[in-house]
Protein backbone atom coordinates (compact mmCIF):
# COMPACT_ATOMS: atom_id res chain seq x y z
CA UNK A 1 0.00 0.00 0.00
CA UNK A 2 1.24 3.45 -0.81
CA UNK A 3 1.32 6.46 1.42
CA UNK A 4 -1.27 8.02 -0.87
CA UNK A 5 -3.71 5.37 0.28
CA UNK A 6 -3.37 6.57 3.86
CA UNK A 7 -3.62 10.30 3.23
CA UNK A 8 -6.61 12.00 4.75
CA UNK A 9 -8.79 13.57 2.11
CA UNK A 10 -9.22 17.25 2.73
CA UNK A 11 -12.16 18.87 1.04
CA UNK A 12 -12.89 22.03 3.03
CA UNK A 13 -10.84 25.20 2.65
CA UNK A 14 -9.13 26.71 5.64
CA UNK A 15 -10.41 29.97 7.05
CA UNK A 16 -8.84 32.76 9.06
CA UNK A 17 -9.81 33.65 12.60
CA UNK A 18 -9.74 37.13 14.10
CA UNK A 19 -6.00 37.11 14.84
CA UNK A 20 -5.14 36.05 11.31
CA UNK A 21 -4.13 32.47 12.10
CA UNK A 22 -5.37 29.73 9.85
CA UNK A 23 -7.71 27.10 11.15
CA UNK A 24 -9.50 24.47 9.19
CA UNK A 25 -13.07 23.35 9.31
CA UNK A 26 -14.04 19.72 9.70
CA UNK A 27 -12.66 17.79 6.75
CA UNK A 28 -14.04 14.49 5.51
CA UNK A 29 -11.52 11.67 5.85
CA UNK A 30 -11.25 7.94 5.27
CA UNK A 31 -9.69 5.35 7.57
CA UNK A 32 -7.57 2.35 6.53
CA UNK A 33 -10.67 0.16 6.10
CA UNK A 34 -12.30 2.56 3.64
CA UNK A 35 -14.92 3.86 6.10
CA UNK A 36 -15.63 7.56 5.50
CA UNK A 37 -16.05 10.05 8.34
CA UNK A 38 -17.20 13.66 8.34
CA UNK A 39 -14.16 14.74 10.36
CA UNK A 40 -10.93 13.45 11.82
CA UNK A 41 -12.49 13.86 15.29
CA UNK A 42 -15.30 11.46 14.30
CA UNK A 43 -12.76 8.93 13.02
CA UNK A 44 -10.70 9.12 16.23
CA UNK A 45 -13.82 8.78 18.39
CA UNK A 46 -14.89 5.73 16.37
CA UNK A 47 -11.49 4.05 16.92
CA UNK A 48 -11.18 5.23 20.55
CA UNK A 49 -7.93 7.11 20.05
CA UNK A 50 -7.21 10.52 21.57
CA UNK A 51 -6.06 13.34 19.31
CA UNK A 52 -2.76 13.60 21.19
CA UNK A 53 -2.03 9.88 20.81
CA UNK A 54 -2.95 10.02 17.12
CA UNK A 55 -0.61 12.99 16.51
CA UNK A 56 2.30 11.23 18.26
CA UNK A 57 1.72 8.04 16.29
CA UNK A 58 1.44 9.88 12.96
CA UNK A 59 4.74 11.60 13.72
CA UNK A 60 6.35 8.22 14.45
CA UNK A 61 4.83 6.35 11.47
CA UNK A 62 3.32 8.81 8.98
CA UNK A 63 2.55 6.13 6.35
CA UNK A 64 0.82 3.64 8.66
CA UNK A 65 -2.70 4.90 9.41
CA UNK A 66 -3.86 1.41 10.46
CA UNK A 67 -1.24 1.28 13.22
CA UNK A 68 -2.02 4.84 14.32
CA UNK A 69 -5.68 3.95 14.82
CA UNK A 70 -5.43 0.41 16.19
CA UNK A 71 -2.17 0.04 18.16
CA UNK A 72 -2.63 -0.69 21.87
CA UNK A 73 -2.00 2.33 24.06
CA UNK A 74 0.63 0.59 26.19
CA UNK A 75 -1.09 1.16 29.52
CA UNK A 76 -1.09 -1.77 31.90
CA UNK A 77 -4.42 -2.76 33.36
CA UNK A 78 -4.71 -4.55 36.70
CA UNK A 79 -8.42 -5.31 36.71
CA UNK A 80 -9.34 -2.10 38.52
CA UNK A 81 -7.32 -2.89 41.64
CA UNK A 82 -5.23 -0.07 43.04
CA UNK A 83 -3.21 -2.11 45.54
CA UNK A 84 -1.60 -4.78 43.37
CA UNK A 85 0.93 -5.77 46.06
CA UNK A 86 -1.58 -6.35 48.89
Amino acid sequence: MTSEHFRLEAVAKSSRNRIGRSYSKAKPCTDHTGHRFQSQRDMLNFWGVSHTTFRKRRKERPDDLAWCLTAPDGRKHNGGRHDIHA
